[in-house]
C-alpha cells in the first residue's frame, strides 16, 4: 500500500505542481502570460519533480545506476532499445496515418509539439535541458519504477503505464488525469482478488463502462468536444510508453529505460529546433 501512495502522490504532484507554482510567480509580480516566463515555469516544476522523484525513490535508482554503468555490454542493449523504439514509433506512425486518412483528419503536428518548438525556439538552452535531461528521469522513474511498485500485475502496469504516459501527453483534464492511475490501481485491485474468470472480467468492464460513461457525461456537461487529431497522436506515446514498460519489465533497472528516452527526446529537440 505504501508503493501505492508513493506513486499517486508523485503522479498527482507531476499533474498539479504548475498551480502553485505559477500563484507564487505571479505573486512576486512576474509576468505569467510571457512565454519566457511559461517556460521558467515548467523548468521549475521540472526540476521539483525530478528533486522529488530522485528523493523518494534515491535507494533504487543510485542501486540501478551502480549496477547500469558495471554492465559490460550496456551500450549494445541501449543501442538494441533504441532500434526498437524507432520500430514501434514507425508502426505507430502508420497506424496513425491510416486512422488520419479514415476520419479525414490532417496530421500538421499536435499540439503538445508545436509547444515545445514554440518554448524551445525562445529559450533552447532551458527547454533543452528540461526535455532531454531533466523529463526523461523523473517521467521514467514515476511512470515505470514507481507505478510498477505501486501495481502488482505486470500486465495491468504494461498497459497503464502506456496509456497514461500517452493521454498525459495530448490530454489536459484534470478530471481525466485525476482518474487515470486510480483506474489502474483499481483494475490491479480486481485481479488481486481470489475470485472466478468471469468475476474478475465482469468487474473490470463495468469499472471501465462506468469510468467511460463518466468522462463522456462530464465531457458533455463542460460542452467539451473530442481532439480526434490529438487522440490519433496519442496512440504514438501510448505505444512508446507501453515499449519502455516492457523494457523495464526485462532489465528490472530503470536506467535501460531512462537513457533511451533522453535519447529519444534528445533527437526529437534537434528535429523541432532546425526543422
Amino acid at each position: 500500500m505504501k508503493d501505492k501512495y508513493k506513486f499517486v502522490g508523485l503522479f498527482y504532484l507531476w499533474m498539479f505542481i504548475g498551480i502553485p507554482i505559477s500563484l507564487i510567480w505571479k505573486f512576486l509580480g512576474m509576468n505569467t502570460d510571457s512565454t519566457l516566463s511559461k517556460v521558467i515555469i515548467n523548468v521549475l516544476c521540472e526540476s521539483l519533480i525530478f528533486l522529488v522523484s530522485f528523493i523518494v525513490y534515491r535507494k533504487e535508482v543510485i542501486k540501478d545506476f551502480k549496477e547500469f554503468v558495471k554492465t559490460k555490454k550496456v551500450f549494445s542493449e541501449i543501442v538494441k532499445i533504441y532500434i526498437c523504439v524507432l520500430v514501434v514509433n514507425i508502426s505507430a506512425s502508420i497506424i496513425m496515418n491510416g486512422l488520419a486518412d479514415i476520419v479525414n483528419v490532417n496530421l500538421t503536428g499536435s499540439d503538445n509539439n508545436n509547444l515545445v518548438q514554440k518554448y524551445l525556439l525562445r529559450a533552447p538552452i532551458l527547454m533543452a535541458m528540461g526535455i532531454v535531461l531533466i523529463g526523461p528521469f523523473y517521467e521514467e522513474v514515476i511512470m515505470r519504477l514507481g507505478l510498477e511498485k505501486g501495481i502488482k500485475n505486470k500486465k495491468v502496469f504494461a498497459v497503464f503505464s502506456g496509456l497514461i504516459f500517452g493521454i498525459i501527453h495530448v490530454v489536459d483534464s484534470i478530471f481525466i488525469l485525476t482518474m487515470l492511475p486510480l483506474i489502474g490501481l483499481l483494475i490491479d485491485y480486481i485481479f488481486s482478488l481470489n475470485k472466478s474468470k468471469l468475476f474478475t472480467t465482469t468487474c473490470i468492464i463495468t469499472v471501465l463502462s462506468l469510468v467511460s460513461v463518466s468522462i463522456v457525461v462530464y465531457l458533455s456537461y463542460l460542452n467539451i468536444s473530442v481532439d480526434i487529431k490529438e487522440a490519433i497522436y496519442s496512440i504514438s506515446y501510448i505505444a512508446m510508453g507501453g515499449y519502455f514498460a516492457l523494457m523495464y519489465l526485462k532489465y528490472k533497472n530503470i536506467f535501460y529505460t531512462i537513457v533511451p528516452h533522453m535519447i529519444v527526446n534528445t533527437i526529437a529537440t534537434i528535429f523541432l529546433f532546425f526543422i
